[in-house]
């Protein structure tokens, strides 16, 4: 029986082919936009989330004032007296201390301003290695003794930042100083990491004039210790040597956990502003499914007459309406997920080839849940806004019916 309405309610639609068309419009849009956004921000979470599981859990990052946005603007409330303690404090495996500048560099007569990150080759290196997640790729590492040497991102082995490629041995300047480059890194994914330079840390410290204030210190936590306990100690720590009572910090401590928690629930107010925005589409596709329903409805009294003539019930005349509003909805739920996966590969190429946030960090994901949980919401918008038709059809006298014009 339910085969039966199936497959008269595609009939009734392929017989009115341009009004069921633009009755789907309505839900193409809605679902595409639902699924081309949310698989683009899934893809960026489950990136995100492969970065810092191949980092680690175990490290803490401690950074001046509120967190990262207040050390990329250039607030210090860190020291070198800062570093001493946090090394100090029980379960505190390595700890280093990074300055972060945007430096002038410059290259065969041609300058860009770029992020410069003085670290110390001795004590910090490998932290910083697996937080920042770099790679040598050509020439090697920076080494005790090291001094007007540096190490390029991604980027500067390409003609993306200057107009010559750089080898390991070529000479640039950094604010006025000549460096020489010992090394290029691997891609990382994203363009802020792959347009860094590192130098050493006492240099950055000459260079830029800091003095003992740090940009950041970071640490590793040692095995068999909780790193949230530990960064809790740390917090502790540092607030009872500037005497500041909890709230008060002029200074931030996360975990590796901590900081994905937050990208995951920016991304989360993300995908429900995205959301938000697409209903107000499917309530449109809704409202223009309710009408040609309505309109059907009227064609059609002569026949739910017939109909209820030869023994149709209410029910039958309602599931069948339902059905029909059902499968505009599912149709247009089906074409909005093919046009949405074609759009979030769209913008993963263009984002890629403009190299805004480089090719790895934004990779569209399509989960087959989110492909199955559109399509069922779309049949289910399509026969929730068939219900007040479906409800008409049902309730037409078969007698008035039969004698309809």
């Amino acid at each position: 029986m339910i085969g039966e309405y199936f497959s008269m309610a595609i009939r009734n639609l392929l017989r009115r082919r341009l009004r069921s068309w633009l009755t789907i419009l309505g839900i193409l849009i809605g679902i595409t936009a639902i699924v081309s956004l949310i698989s683009v921000s899934q893809g960026m979470k489950a990136t995100i989330t492969k970065q810092f599981e191949k980092l680690g859990y175990d490290k803490v990052i401690i950074f001046p004032g509120k967190g990262m946005e207040d050390m990329m603007a250039g607030l210090t409330s860190l020291s070198e007296h800062d570093l001493k303690l946090v090394r100090t404090v029980p379960g505190v495996d390595l700890a280093t201390g990074l300055i972060y500048k945007i430096g002038k560099v410059e290259y065969n007569n041609d300058m860009e301003y770029t992020w410069v990150v003085g670290i110390d080759p001795e004590s910090g290196k490998k932290i910083v290695e697996d937080i920042q997640a770099y790679e040598i790729d050509k020439g090697r590492d920076l080494r005790k003794g090291d001094k007007y040497k540096t190490i390029l991102g991604y980027y500067f082995g390409t003609k993306d930042i200057f107009d010559r490629v750089i080898k390991p041995k070529d000479k640039i300047k950094i604010e006025g100083k000549e460096f020489e480059v010992i090394g290029l890194l691997k891609k990382i994914g994203n363009r802020e990491d792959d347009s860094t330079i590192y130098i050493p840390f006492d240099i950055a410290k000459e260079l830029f004039e800091e003095g003992d204030k740090l940009g950041a210190i970071y640490v590793k936590v040692k095995n068999g210790f909780e790193t949230e306990k530990v960064a809790e100690k740390i917090k502790e720590t540092l607030r009872r040597d500037r005497k500041q009572e909890i709230g008060e910090e002029d200074f931030s401590v996360q975990t590796t956990r901590e900081i994905l928690e937050s990208f995951s629930s920016i991304l989360a107010i993300i995908q429900g502003v995205i959301v938000g925005i697409a209903a107000i589409s499917l309530l449109v596709g809704g409202i223009g499914i309710m009408n040609t329903m309505y309109t059907s409805v009227l064609e059609r009294i002569r026949e739910i007459g017939v109909m209820k003539a030869i023994g149709a019930k209410n029910l039958d005349i309602s599931l069948m309406f339902l059905i029909e509003s059902g499968l505009l909805g599912l149709v247009g739920g089906g074409f909005g997920v093919v046009t949405g996966v074609a759009l979030a590969k769209i913008v993963e190429q263009a984002v890629a080839k403009s190299g805004v946030l480089g090719t790895e960090m934004l990779k569209a994901h399509f989960s087959p849940y989110l492909i199955i949980s559109v399509l069922a919401f779309s049949f289910f918008v399509g026969m929730i806004s068939g219900l007040f038709p479906a409800i008409k059809a049902a309730k037409q006298n078969p007698v008035d019916a039969l004698r309809y014009e």
